[in-house]
């Protein structure tokens, strides 16, 4: 399934000069250009692709900073970006027609892309600040560093290489390897270092469902984790795999039943069904967020359709809170791509959207993968729902659970439509396309209630 509404990406690259001010362009037969790279759209933040690219076609080591500008063509459905860089090789001297440019050369040039010239003046000038830490120049210095000093500090190497895998808003996440062994940095903006409380405190209750944590400044959002053998879930085609994960989940769930407070002073989202009733009213009248301008905006036969459903969803929250299953920890983001299929069992990643809310939500995004990635995908979704179920039996039948169960996935769309505006939508700024998942959720929020009224 993809969600993104380009096919294809076209970066401009800002390359900085190692130690000047000055940037890299190529003289065109239009005019004078940023160096660029076109790709397939792939993840927002894959910074990995971008240097990989970089480094064959130039021969460049970089640190992917941040998104300058973005633009989107709804007609070519070609995705704009023009993303800055940090040159990592001194030594490395541009040939014709390619030259460093610099501010006083930039305003006798013809550029190909007019529309970089303002751009390129305000970067050249350097009023183009940093938004994240990591879009600091010298920055991935300073974390590598700090990741040194505490594998050594654990007895655990010398780092030999650094990858950088992820840069957007959200984190950035570096892949370091020392001698046969990979680890994990991972930072994350102010505000969200929820993320290093929860991983380290499920890490200390269950430690063979979480990568093993070496290290953590939360104060700077900061954490180092040991990187787990094994392949993604959702590359996975048998089943029986997808029902370890789902029963593993919920004896964590379980596990986590009687610290909710505990969990709610670590600085997760509260979004037990009271709470998700709440903000029924404030979402689905919130017009940019139904309605971002991409391809999958919500029309306005769909944003009356919701409405309507208004008092009904209010109600079913009502009764999902009454059903006798206690609100318990939930990752909030359970793809398969978030579960790591190892030879001890599962081991799930990426707890930065962990908050507190029905349990049932949760199986949600696991049950979605399956339907991609599994022959037979509605026999699979059984199977996976029933291994996930079987645990909860120590709190009512299996008849009444499953009857909880598929009221909860009804909810599941509109919890997480609820939660992407309230945590994701106010800190975008380069990842536009993140703005088409409340009306992907909310589209299935409707075929999920069809035939409801208030």
């Amino acid at each position: 399934m993809s969600f993104w509404s380009a096919t294809r990406w076209r970066q401009h690259l800002v390359l900085a000069h190692p130690t000047d001010r000055a940037v890299l362009l190529i003289e065109e037969s239009a005019g004078w250009a940023l160096p660029v790279l076109e790709m397939n759209a792939a993840h927002p933040g894959d910074a990995e692709m971008i240097a990989s690219g970089v480094r064959e076609r130039f021969g460049v080591d970089v640190g992917v900073l941040g998104c300058l500008h973005h633009d989107f063509d709804r007609v070519t459905r070609v995705g704009e970006w023009v993303r800055e860089l940090e040159n990592h090789s001194p030594l490395w001297r541009p040939t014709p027609p390619a030259r460093w440019i610099t501010a006083d050369d930039l305003g006798s040039l013809t550029l190909a892309w007019p529309g970089h010239r303002r751009l390129l003046t305000a970067w050249l000038a350097g009023h183009c600040p940093a938004r994240a830490p990591w879009e600091r120049r010298g920055w991935l210095h300073r974390a590598v560093g700090w990741s040194q000093s505490e594998l050594w500090r654990h007895g655990l190497g010398t780092i030999e290489h650094v990858a950088q895998v992820r840069a957007w808003e959200f984190s950035t996440v570096l892949r370091l390897t020392a001698g046969a062994r990979q680890f994990f940095f991972k930072a994350v903006p102010a505000g969200r270092e929820r993320e290093m409380r929860v991983t380290r405190r499920v890490a200390e209750r269950l430690p063979h469902l979480i990568a093993p944590m070496i290290a953590s400044d939360v104060e700077q959002g900061w954490m180092l984790m040991a990187g787990v053998e094994g392949p993604s879930l959702e590359t996975i085609g048998d089943v029986r795999r997808w029902e370890a994960a789902a029963r593993a989940y919920a004896g964590l769930q379980i596990d986590w039943v009687d610290h909710v407070t505990g969990l709610l002073t670590l600085g997760v989202r509260d979004i037990r069904p009271s709470c998700l009733a709440a903000e029924i009213d404030a979402c689905l009248t919130d017009g940019p967020a139904l309605s971002p301008g991409l391809r999958r905006d919500l029309r306005p036969p769909e944003i009356q359709a919701l409405r309507t459903l208004s008092p009904v969803l209010a109600n079913a929250c009502t009764e999902l809170e009454a059903g006798g299953i206690p609100n318990t920890l939930d990752h909030g983001d359970l793809w398969a791509s978030n579960v790591i299929d190892t030879a001890d069992g599962p081991v799930i990643i990426d707890w930065e959207d962990a908050c507190v809310s029905h349990p049932f939500f949760g199986l949600w995004f696991l049950l979605m993968s399956a339907e991609d990635r599994l022959d037979d995908p509605a026999r699979a979704q059984s199977r996976i729902r029933d291994a996930y179920l079987e645990p909860w039996t120590r709190y009512a039948s299996p008849e009444r659970l499953r009857g909880t169960f598929d009221l909860a996935q009804r909810l599941a769309p509109l919890c997480f439509a609820i939660t992407f505006r309230l945590d994701v939508l106010p800190i975008l700024h380069a990842s536009w396309e993140l703005r088409e998942f409340v009306p992907f959720f909310l589209r299935r929020l409707i075929t999920a209630w069809a035939g409801q009224t208030g």
